[in-house]
């Protein structure tokens, strides 16, 4: 099983043990009931990989697909959360940008929590979205190699709370992308921002405080190669490269389907 990387010497400003708890209780009721889950969005970045101290208030899951309308209900029978409509949603990392669920993401289902009013509140998400994990980002909860563990620092009962390593997330994002070139293609929609804003947060090891990081494909190749010799997919490594060396024309809706078409 992964193991995170630590990050000596940083200020990372890491949310507290008791907070990260809290704000996990969905994904623990989801478990209880026999519902496995991966922890994704601004949640993995905050207290998994580190590269920004700046949480919100929704909250993203990943779910089976033949399970999410079962995550759905469970969800409305045992907490304050009903259904909502899909709208604006803060990007993964806390970063400038939004996007449109609705548009990026129509099979997922997005719950609001009944009393909350602030969006911002730290330890109970005022919105979560339950996205279908293989057909979205081609993550199999049974493959529990390729997940790391939140325990320790948090309690046990967060153990079997699925959190992907870097490279399995970045993998993730770049299989959403590969598979829907044209639906990424609108101002709404930042999935390409948020894979080269997280690459650069976690190979510069700083946390964003309002600031937007270094552009990946400044930092010297030794650091770069760290990252592409991680992931493990023909098409993250593909994408990862162009995006480092800066070719945004292969990046383009066209280029990612020529891509697919000389690789099938």
């Amino acid at each position: 099983m992964p193991s995170f990387p630590e990050y000596d010497g940083v200020d990372l400003g890491e949310p507290s043990v008791e907070e990260a708890h809290a704000k996990l209780a969905a994904l623990r009721i989801l478990l209880s009931h026999g519902i496995p889950c991966i922890l994704w969005g601004i949640d993995l970045a905050v207290y998994v990989h580190r590269v920004t101290s700046m949480p919100v208030g929704g909250q993203e899951i990943l779910v089976p697909d033949n399970k999410i309308e079962e995550a759905s209900a469970i969800l409305q029978g045992t907490s304050y959360y009903a259904p909502a409509s899909p709208g604006i949603f803060f990007n993964l990392w806390g970063i400038d940008k939004t996007y449109d669920i609705a548009a990026c993401f129509p099979e997922s289902i997005t719950l609001g929590h009944v009393y909350l009013e602030d969006p911002f509140f730290e330890t109970t998400p005022a919105s979560i979205v339950l996205h279908p994990a293989q057909s979205y980002f081609n993550l199999n909860v049974l493959d529990k190699e390729r997940f790391g563990s939140l325990v320790p620092p948090l309690p046990p009962s967060n153990a079997d709370i699925l959190a992907p390593p870097l490279h399995t997330m970045t993998e993730g994002l770049v299989h959403y992308i590969m598979e829907r070139p044209h639906q990424l293609d609108s101002p709404e929609t930042s999935l390409r921002g948020h894979i080269r804003d997280l690459v650069s947060w976690r190979l510069q090891g700083r946390k964003t405080q309002g600031r937007r990081p270094q552009p990946p494909q400044t930092l010297p190749k030794d650091t770069n190669q760290s990252i592409l010799g991680e992931l493990q997919t023909d098409a993250s490594r593909w994408y990862l490269q162009n995006m480092l060396s800066g070719n945004k024309q292969a990046l383009t809706p066209e280029g990612i389907i020529d891509y697919k078409q000389r690789n099938p």
